[in-house]
């Protein structure tokens, strides 16, 4: 019997994984829900390391790796850089400007 998921919205849907080539070439395994199971392409259970997150707007179920392990509460690098990402992606000029200057157009 293949993976199911049933949705917000009451749809279900079956997981499915397929292994393609690349346009370099290389292989790579892909995953994906349908509506109905395919023979040949439907799973049974979770890859290992994902779980099913749902789509709020659309309630389209997808694949999500495992969460990365939180950094120590030591670590300081890591607090650094978060906050100087989180001030750098509050203080954009670029989007800023420009929507100021389409505003007064």
């Amino acid at each position: 019997m293949a993976y199911s998921y049933q949705n917000s919205k009451g749809q279900t849907y079956y997981l499915h994984g397929k292994d393609v080539t690349l346009q370099g070439g290389r292989q790579q395994r892909i995953h994906y829900f349908a509506r109905e199971a395919k023979p040949g392409e439907a799973l049974n259970d979770l890859p290992d390391g994902h779980s099913v997150v749902e789509n709020p707007r659309t309630g389209l179920p997808f694949l999500k790796r495992g969460e990365a392990p939180a950094p120590a509460a030591g670590s300081k690098s890591a607090t650094k850089s978060t906050a100087a990402a989180t001030s750098k992606a509050g203080t954009g000029t670029k989007a800023g400007g420009a929507s100021a200057s389409r505003a007064k157009k």
